[in-house]
């Protein structure tokens, strides 16, 4: 389930690990907050709206410098939405915004579960 773009770049990737951690909780629990807070120690890699909605060309933005470029574009993208925060909780939605991994799926037309089908993705 690799995009075109990055496809020549996977090789770059076979000797990464990781030790995921994973936020879950009921809707309101609590858990948008606590991730936020995990992120601003920047102790922690995480998922922002950029990967979910750039998940496709990640390996070759960072490889060519473009990472800086593409989070403009997508701040601009939201600022023309009007976008500025997710208004429920007043949490700043930017390209940098800590946002839910499910949202890959969703873009690629798959469920928003994890499944036989979508866990390469």
């Amino acid at each position: 389930m690799t995009n075109k773009t990055d496809e020549p770049y996977q090789h770059h990737l076979q000797n990464i690990t990781f030790t995921p951690i994973f936020i879950l909780g009921l809707h309101r629990s609590g858990t948008s907050i606590l991730y936020k807070i995990l992120a601003e120690t920047q102790h922690f890699n995480i998922t922002t709206a950029y990967h979910i909605l750039n998940y496709d060309e990640l390996i070759t933005n960072h490889l060519n410098h473009q990472e800086t470029q593409a989070k403009q574009q997508l701040n601009n993208y939201f600022k023309s939405l009007g976008i500025s925060d997710r208004k429920i909780d007043k949490i700043k939605v930017t390209a940098d915004y800590a946002h839910e991994y499910v949202y890959v799926f969703m873009k690629h037309h798959q469920p928003n579960q994890l499944t036989p089908q979508n866990k390469e993705l």
